[in-house]
């Protein structure tokens, strides 16, 4: 086993309920004590933090070929894999969690450390996972997003993955702007 597979075991508690707890709150602390364990190992657990952005993302997909009925879940074909897509898209715009986003969460409170190998990672990312990196790149205000916040939100094919262009508007307003802290 290695570390992205520890981490995303560990971030497995953040996302599945656990049956012994009965209070949501409890549920709640457990969900952000395992984030909170994952930043106290700062950077060293950025590189093993992006590799579970990409093994969550092809979870999420999986999982909804499955439901499909799509005949191979590790989805080898084109129309399959697109079909699984925008399965993926109808849930998010209908709230389902994007499980990328807890990996995320955790690099975005490792904080400036992790705005280089967020931006770098972001061109092998899939677009589930791209979300989540614009998201935590917004999050954490960092000038050295922009160029790449900047270049998403103005040339992103909005057909393809519209809401990919739209995290990368959100993490602009969210570096910009003085008034929700960004730069000034």
């Amino acid at each position: 086993m290695d570390q992205a597979d520890l981490v995303m075991a560990a971030l497995d508690l953040y996302d599945e309920p656990i049956s012994l707890i009965r209070e949501w709150r409890q549920y709640q602390v457990i969900k952000i004590d395992v984030v909170k364990s994952l930043v106290s190992h700062g950077s060293e657990a950025i590189t093993p933090l992006l590799m579970s952005l990409s093994g969550y993302a092809s979870e999420m997909r999986k999982s909804v070929a499955l439901d499909l009925g799509l005949p191979h879940p590790n989805l080898q074909e084109p129309s399959d894999i697109r079909a699984a897509d925008r399965a993926v898209q109808r849930r998010i715009r209908d709230r389902w969690q994007n499980k990328c986003h807890a990996p995320a969460m955790a690099l975005m409170l490792i904080g400036s450390e992790a705005v280089e190998p967020l931006v770098r990672a972001f061109s092998d990312a899939d677009w589930l996972a791209r979300i989540e990196i614009l998201w935590a790149l917004g999050c954490i205000r960092d000038v050295r997003a922009v160029p790449l916040l900047q270049s998403v939100a103005k040339w992103w094919n909005f057909w393809d993955y519209a809401e990919v262009k739209h995290a990368a508007r959100a993490g602009l307003r969210m570096t910009l702007e003085p008034s929700n802290g960004g730069v000034s």
